[in-house]
């Protein structure tokens, strides 16, 4: 059988990534030839309950722990007396829709071939590029909403060109014009050009943002479970500041919810996850993030002494009832109040195929005085229409 020139050049890729040839040009040039014979090719050939709505959630108050899910800037993590909870760094992987595993792991991508990843449709964001699992979904299934919020001061140009919002987090992809790498990585001595930080407003609040590296022009800016109140659309308002520019770049970035979300209310919970006072609210999910919702109990309520503290606890990646396996891309949680502590975890978004999703509670005090974990199991309806 003839072999296919694709698969031949992929698996070349393959073998270079295997042996850590670690050469960007000669990875940009080979990358380059696979996208031209695609583009010569392409040119050529023509059961659960669930309720699908908008979750309706009260926002975490201040105080919280955070669990951070890309290598960001804004941290907030209260020290654990078991384990704290996991500071994930979810790394750039270029997991685009027709290259697939000869560009993932590569963990480089030049300018000038972003700038002609963006030139190809449907894999011109740099969210399939560089982002995790959640924001190559929402490129795959058509959910990043074009934006052009641009401003100048002096010869800097900052634009944000694309938004992801599922309800559940923002991501904008911002891009600088100029010299130099955008993200900096020593925010102590910035070079010129180089992001130093960004905040993030409504009317009313300001939320916490992170960011993560996108290339050499760009950067992520994540901001996760904005305020559920919000109306749809509605004005994000971001502030850039940049080494070497003397006021921060400001931009008013439109955002509209686009992706619909199946809510399963008050889940079923093993007795030995409510005996250590866990009580699940809510499990969201979206094609592009899968959101886990929980409280702990007051301790007035603890008449065994058995509850869990919020510092004595951690959840593992969940998987689907195939082995399927979803990281953990962030989550922020109360310190314990006279009412108990609010809890949240964003996971991956969880196959369209998946009938059920196992949640791993990781508590201390088990035999022994070791640590154990307790699974939940979490029958998932029909999302396949």
């Amino acid at each position: 059988m003839k072999s296919n020139p694709i698969d031949e050049r992929l698996d070349r890729l393959r073998s270079e990534k295997e042996r850590r040839v670690d050469i960007p040009e000669a990875v940009e040039l080979r990358m380059n030839e696979v996208l031209g014979r695609i583009r010569a090719e392409a040119a050529s050939s023509s059961p659960a309950t669930g309720q699908r709505r908008k979750p309706d959630r009260a926002a975490l108050s201040g105080g919280h722990r955070q669990v951070n899910g890309t290598a960001g800037r804004a941290r907030a993590i209260v020290p654990g007396r078991f384990r704290r909870l996991r500071r994930l760094s979810v790394t750039a992987a270029a997991g685009v829709l027709l290259l697939g595993a000869g560009m993932a792991g590569l963990g480089y991508v030049s300018p000038a071939f972003a700038d002609s990843m963006r030139s190809v449709p449907v894999i011109g964001s740099l969210f399939a590029l560089y982002g995790d699992r959640g924001m190559q979904a929402a490129a795959e299934n058509g959910l990043v909403q074009p934006v052009a919020a641009t401003e100048m001061i002096g010869d800097t140009t900052i634009r944000v060109r694309n938004v992801i919002y599922d309800g559940a987090r923002i991501v904008l992809e911002v891009q600088r014009e100029g010299d130099g790498e955008f993200y900096s990585r020593n925010l102590r001595e910035p070079k010129r050009g180089e992001l130093t930080s960004v905040e993030a407003y409504l009317p009313d609040r300001q939320l916490m943002p992170r960011w993560q590296p996108a290339g050499e022009d760009s950067v992520l800016v994540s901001i996760d479970q904005p305020p559920s109140e919000l109306a749809s659309p509605f004005t994000l308002e971001v502030r850039l500041t940049v080494a070497g520019v003397e006021q921060p770049f400001r931009l008013d970035v439109p955002v509209t919810v686009n992706a619909d979300s199946v809510v399963i209310e008050k889940p079923g919970m093993p007795d030995t996850l409510a005996e250590r006072g866990f009580v699940v609210d809510e499990v969201v999910v979206t094609p592009v993030t899968t959101q886990v919702f929980f409280h702990l109990r007051p301790k007035a309520e603890d008449t065994g002494n058995s509850f869990v503290h919020p510092d004595d606890f951690d959840l593992s990646p969940a998987r689907d009832d195939r082995g399927r396996v979803y990281q953990i891309l962030g989550g922020q949680g109360e310190p314990e109040t006279a009412s108990g502590s609010k809890q949240y975890y964003l996971f991956e978004p969880v196959d369209k195929a998946a009938s059920a999703l196992q949640l791993f509670f990781n508590v201390a005090g088990g035999p022994n005085g070791k640590p154990y974990t307790i699974e939940m199991k979490v029958p998932l309806p029909d999302r396949r229409r």
